[in-house]
């Protein structure tokens, strides 16, 4: 029996037996809620809880938390079933984001960023979860049928011909990995939130089978890309502002190789997976915006210094 088939009055009576809820329960649909059913649920005596339904056929959220549980590195939920697709969490206030913090404090950023690396390079050491099946290469260039693909406008197709042009592609590693780790699938700040002053990674749902190193490149990537939106005066990445963000960088990379054995060939292709997570950080963006911004350029250069002059020899 699949959850997502059941009415409110169904799922509140699994969620009463399974939880031992008193009394009856009362379901608002979260503005969220998409192909995932989310529910804030109401209990008796001002209780509530946040209850993720995940569709038939789909990436099951509820099979990873269960697996990850043991690293905490996601909220810790009340229960699972991953056989159900269910996932259900004492509901929270709105925690802070890593998007937040970064906007007023880019260091303790910085620091967050540091403090989860710790857990994610554990992640590896997981089984991957059956339901987990779909792979993220790595590296995806969308050249030369962008236009095919979706509708850009000139300055954003200039920008990405500009991309393409320096030979950036021809710089990584595109042969398969022989082995695939479980990964989060969207590392980004808003799947970053802060609780009691622990950092987590929120929104399982992408999760997919990834090159060892990945998460923790992006995470890496991300300390770049705060430093970068965090002074609109920077001009160029040998600015000394910039050498924070490259300390943490390095620090996660360390972390990750503390975990595990590190060797030229192990820390170029976590150079390269880095360099990856920026680049199609840009190119996300300037399909969204359809334009490039400072942060985007700078991204493309700091894509360009860590193949060509190492991300660890700084």
């Amino acid at each position: 029996m699949r959850l997502d088939s059941l009415n409110s009055s169904q799922l509140g009576g699994v969620l009463a037996a399974e939880l031992g809820l008193p009394g009856s329960l009362t379901f608002k649909r979260h503005p969220q809620s998409g192909r995932n059913r989310i529910y804030i649920v109401h209990a008796t005596g001002g209780r509530r809880l946040f209850v993720k339904i995940h569709p038939a056929g789909e990436g099951n959220e509820a099979t990873v938390n269960d697996a990850i549980a043991p690293l905490e590195l996601g909220i810790p939920p009340l229960l699972t079933l991953p056989d159900f697709g269910l996932t259900v969490f004492e509901y929270i206030d709105p925690l802070p984001t890593l998007e937040d913090v970064a906007r007023e404090r880019p260091k303790a950023a910085l620091v967050a960023l540091s403090m989860l690396g710790e857990r994610v390079a554990c992640i590896e050491d997981i089984a991957v979860p059956p339901s987990v099946r779909r792979t993220q290469p790595l590296f995806d260039f969308p050249f030369p049928h962008v236009n095919q693909v979706i509708d850009i406008s000139t300055a954003a197709q200039q920008f990405l011909t500009e991309i393409q042009e320096i030979g950036l592609a021809a710089m990584l590693d595109t042969m398969p990995s022989k082995r695939l780790v479980l990964g989060h699938g969207d590392i980004k700040l808003d799947n970053l939130v802060l609780s009691e002053g622990q950092p987590f990674l929120i929104d399982w749902e992408a999760a997919t089978l990834v090159p060892p190193g990945t998460d923790c490149a992006a995470l890496a990537g991300l300390a770049l890309t705060v430093i970068a939106r965090s002074d609109p005066s920077l001009p160029e990445i040998e600015s000394a502002n910039f050498d924070s963000g490259f300390a943490a960088a390095r620090l996660l990379a360390e972390i990750y190789f503390r975990r595990r054995s590190s060797d030229a060939v192990t820390a170029r292709r976590f150079e390269q997976l880095v360099a990856s997570f920026l680049i199609q950080r840009v190119l996300s963006e300037c399909m969204y915006k359809q334009r490039p911004g400072r942060v985007d350029r700078l991204m493309v250069k700091i894509a360009q210094q860590i193949l060509s002059q190492g991300l660890l020899h700084r």
